[in-house]
């Protein structure tokens, strides 16, 4: 439960960050949607590699179940980045 809080308060401060920087910064106006490109791209697989840094891997490579979780990840992984990028065409 205490890992579960820690990690919406990570989330918050970062959101708190982002608030204020928008505001007293004096951003220009497209900045969210850079922002929001840098939040996807960067930081939330950050928060996805702390959460695996403490999980026990050695069960995703030994385990059939596992070895198919894996492969089964990187294929739709692979498809969704092809559909979101035909779907999603953001210029900024």
């Amino acid at each position: 439960m205490i890992s579960a809080l820690s990690g919406f308060a990570l989330i918050g401060v970062i959101v708190l960050a982002g608030l204020a920087a928008r505001r007293w910064a004096g951003l220009p106006e497209h900045t969210e949607a850079v922002t929001g490109r840098l939040v996807y791209t960067m930081l939330a697989p950050c928060l996805l590699f702390t959460g695996a840094a403490r999980a026990d891997l050695h069960l995703l490579f030994t385990e059939p179940l596992g070895k198919m979780m894996v492969a089964c990840a990187i294929v739709m992984q692979t498809i969704g980045f092809f559909w979101i990028r035909q779907v999603i065409k953001i210029e900024v």
